[in-house]
């Protein structure tokens, strides 16, 4: 006979503790992370099972890309995960800042399969898988070609410092920064061909990691694997074929090809090959002037602060290299905050009638002591342009079809979303990556959202209000996909 009552569930509960291992094991291999995660907390069979398919390095499903993020409920060791095509949440059970410093001590710069680029609290950068807690060593800060390190006495935070030479009209010139505050003006942004053990687990070379960072001063490229000693430099001229003064904005590396691509603010595109020596750059689309005419709304208004739109580099699923233009503006925070307040969503054009120049009243004023500034900068405008290397031109399209973006700090993915059940075709999914806005700013609003690029309205995830949202505004947080190798 069946037990009933309280005896049937403890049999319920006996039962799925003594499933076989290697069920428990075939089972996990399609779970994503986050319940994986959860699964091997369950008991104490099911924990063994867990640490098996960990030891196998057994392949997960594709997983879905999560925002890595702090929250109050979680300290300030730990870090979250959010996946927005669930609306689950997880919290990441390993120290994850590395060094003896906690998660919030950390910047986040990059992503990709997984890992994450993060600088420490004098500015050197690591490789940080944070599920695991494993960690990847890049060269010190003080050895890239235009650093040197240097002590303060003035400094109150311990002397420490760098000595950076900008060589502007090549006319050099030298600016001290404290190591403190290095990280905050240093980087723009890192972008990965693959995580160091990703590259080991497919059977490749781990040494095919290479990082490509956007840094100070004016988005100059330097690339470094781990383990390595130093950061080389890509000169500008001819060695290389990129122009002085580089202003690049974002790259994406191909693994078709194995080549980085990076875009400068005037959209011409270069292949680097890092794979060699030394590097090998080669312009595969000609920079343009604004002149030219494109479908855009906003060309107009280039000349006016934070006019021009931030430029990605896409890799679509069928090889096609996207250009993603984001507009963005700054609005005051009072309206932004009393909207977030009512609505799951806002229409960035109904704040380009209001005054940014307002004040705000003294009672505002002290219910915002907490900001940095009473403005915040919000997307406005989301643009898709196809490149056409052939013709040297760039073909606007307004939809993506069935496929969704990710961007901000990670490496920029589209994703078909019949891939992924929760993910909403034709939107992209933002965070905010503007260095002067996340690191000067910290106490300010991030803009996270969806946004939808038919109707051009950012959506809250899951109608939630900004109130609601548990993510806090440092680290700023970041787009991974999860990944335990």
């Amino acid at each position: 006979m069946e037990p009933t009552g309280a005896g049937a569930g403890a049999g319920v509960i006996q039962c799925w503790e003594t499933l076989p291992e290697d069920l428990l094991v075939t089972v996990f291999c399609q779970l994503e992370i986050p319940d994986l995660l959860r699964s091997g907390a369950v008991c104490a069979s099911w924990h063994a099972a867990y640490r098996a398919f960990r030891r196998l390095r057994l392949p997960s499903p594709k997983q879905p890309p999560c925002l890595l993020y702090s929250c109050d409920a979680y300290g300030p060791d730990a870090a979250g995960l959010y996946c927005p095509s669930t609306g689950a949440t997880y919290r990441i059970p390993v120290s994850c800042g590395g060094g003896g410093g906690g998660f919030r001590n950390l910047t986040l710069i990059g992503s990709a399969d997984g890992w994450v680029v993060a600088a420490d609290e004098i500015g050197n950068l690591r490789l940080l898988n944070p599920l695991t807690g494993a960690h990847a060593e890049l060269p010190p800060l003080s050895t890239m070609h235009h650093v040197e390190a240097a002590f303060d006495d003035e400094d109150e935070g311990g002397g420490l410092a760098y000595d950076i030479v900008d060589r502007l009209y090549n006319r050099p010139s030298l600016v001290r920064v404290p190591a403190r505050e290095v990280r905050d003006c240093m980087y723009f942004r890192a972008v990965l061909s693959c995580g160091p053990h990703a590259a080991a687990a497919g059977g490749g070379d781990a040494a095919a990691c290479v990082v490509l960072l956007l840094h100070m001063p004016r988005c100059e490229l330097s690339y470094a694997r781990p383990g390595d000693e130093r950061w080389t430099w890509i000169s500008p001229g001819a060695g290389t074929g990129l122009r002085w003064r580089n202003l690049y904005c974002d790259a994406a590396y191909s693994r078709n090809d194995g080549l980085f691509y990076v875009v400068r603010d005037d959209d011409s595109v270069h292949a680097l090959d890092l794979t060699g020596p030394s590097p090998v750059a080669r312009k595969v689309f000609d920079e343009r002037t604004w002149s030219t005419s494109l479908p855009s709304r906003y060309l107009e208004d280039v000349h006016l602060p934070c006019a021009q739109p931030c430029r990605y580099l896409v890799n679509t699923p069928s090889g096609e290299l996207l250009h993603v233009w984001r507009f963005r503006q700054w609005v005051s925070s009072y309206y932004s905050s009393s909207d977030d307040q009512d609505d799951s969503s806002y229409d960035s054009s109904s704040y380009e009638d209001q005054d940014d120049s307002s004040d705000s009243s003294s009672e505002d004023q002290d219910d915002s002591s907490s900001r940095d500034l009473y403005e915040d900068l919000i997307t406005r405008d989301i643009q898709l342009y196809r490149t056409d290397f052939h013709g040297k031109k760039l073909d606007a399209t307004d939809s993506l079809d069935n496929h969704a973006l990710f961007l901000g700090y990670n490496t920029s993915l589209c994703l078909p979303t019949e891939d992924f059940s929760g993910l909403k075709p034709n939107h992209a999914y933002i965070t905010d990556d503007s260095l002067e806005f996340v690191n000067y700013f910290k106490q300010n609003k991030k803009e996270i959202g969806m946004w939808n690029i038919e109707s051009q309205i950012l959506e809250r995830f899951g109608g939630a209000s900004s109130l609601e949202e548990p993510w806090l505004n440092w680290p700023a947080p970041i787009w991974m996909t999860p990944s335990l190798l």
